[in-house]
């Protein structure tokens, strides 16, 4: 018994450290010529230690059975990726992002809540990644004092861009509003931190998501906790007083001219995605393949304000586009599933869940919010965190 114990322990341990560390990602080599980093192989050793225990296979079985709709969806989503990736003959980059993106998040994210017996240990989960953007907030704070920053004065730390940056900021930031009244000291000056590192992503689609999402909850939302309503305020309060500061800031000014601004690119970016939609509404492009395709229709749009797209900075455009009507399909079943879970279920945590996955899903109309290996285990660890372990 103390020996199953301890090897749960370290399992646990090791599901944590994985959390913490989901930016090594970006540390990337091979392996008798398969691409593969970093996180991936302190995933692998996560399953090595899961299974050496006779124990895990059954957890995950029973963790499986209970999210078997919910499976169905994601193997839906996963068959049109394939799908589409063997007819666009793309088969070692899309074979690689449906590895990357889906099957080593989902199976990691499966197997970490089949250990976590108790709610608050699928909450530890999430405090666990809260700490992971505070270390990275912190390494942020250090560029920004030697002045390491984009071409355009913007924040990324050592992500691929800004963008990036922020959306690993928001589901972190929802975290520490709903969790401020466990520790206000410790969330205060945290949170505080995050915020310094979003503003100077000068993200404002990442601003408006968090915006959204606070106001949907303040609104609509008459039995959360009153506690909370007062740092939902205070979030508004603070998108307010953003904007006003970026009243005369070029990016704003951008904006308000339109031509040439992030939301004209944006624009003319889904443009071209629903042109490629037009002829490939079907089966889709295949994942991977959107820069190329980007570039091939560029012939019928005026000259585009950027070449370098590798997604459609847009959520739903990249399910379709990526896996064809299949992944879309199954993308909706994902969501409906999720969302009737979430209406039967009495989860202590629900409300946190839904505020986070609705970030990804509002943040997701404006930018790809989970074609990236740290936001899809973020994603389906909250997913995978609505229903009770004794369910």
């Amino acid at each position: 018994m103390k020996k199953k114990m301890k090897k749960v322990f370290k399992a646990k341990n090791l599901a944590y450290l994985i959390i913490f560390l989901l930016p090594a990602y970006l540390i990337r080599f091979k392996i008798l010529g398969i691409p593969i980093n970093l996180l991936e192989c302190l995933v692998v050793l996560f399953f090595v230690q899961i299974f050496s225990d006779g124990n895990a296979l059954e957890n995950i079985k029973k963790t499986a059975l209970l999210y078997r709709k919910n499976l169905i969806a994601a193997a839906i989503i996963i068959s049109g990726l394939v799908i589409s990736t063997l007819i666009n003959n793309n088969f070692c980059v899309g074979l690689g992002i449906i590895k990357g993106w889906f099957v080593f998040p989902i199976l990691f994210s499966l197997a970490a809540s089949s250990l976590m017996e108790k709610e608050e240990d699928k909450r530890r989960i999430l405090s666990v990644f809260y700490l992971s953007a505070v270390v990275v907030s912190l390494i942020g704070l250090m560029d920004l004092i030697l002045g390491k920053v984009t071409f355009d004065g913007r924040l990324e730390v050592f992500f691929n861009s800004p963008n990036y940056l922020a959306m690993y900021l928001v589901p972190a930031l929802i975290w520490a509003a709903f969790s401020f009244k466990r520790k206000k000291v410790f969330y205060a000056i945290t949170a505080g931190l995050l915020i310094v590192n979003l503003y100077f992503t000068f993200s404002y689609t990442a601003w408006a998501t968090l915006g959204a999402v606070f106001s949907l909850f303040l609104f609509f939302t008459n039995n959360l906790i009153k506690a909370n309503r007062k740092i939902f305020l205070l979030v508004l309060v603070a998108l307010t007083l953003f904007f006003i500061v970026q009243k005369g800031s070029d990016k704003l000014g951008n904006i308000k001219n339109y031509a040439r601004s992030s939301l004209e690119s944006r624009v003319m970016i889904w443009q071209a995605s629903f042109k490629m939609l037009e002829d490939n509404w079907v089966l889709g492009i295949g994942p991977g393949n959107f820069q190329n395709k980007y570039l091939e229709y560029q012939k019928y749009f005026p000259p585009y304000l950027e070449w370098a797209v590798p997604h459609p900075h847009n959520l739903y455009l990249a399910f379709w586009l990526y896996g064809g009507i299949i992944s879309l399909a199954g993308l909706l079943l994902l969501i409906f599933v999720w969302f009737r879970d979430f209406m039967q279920g009495n989860n202590a945590n629900k409300y946190l869940l839904l505020a986070i996955l609705l970030g990804f899903f509002i943040h997701g109309i404006f930018d790809t919010t989970y074609f990236k290996n740290d936001l899809a285990i973020i994603f389906w660890l909250v997913y995978f965190s609505i229903k009770k372990p004794s369910a």
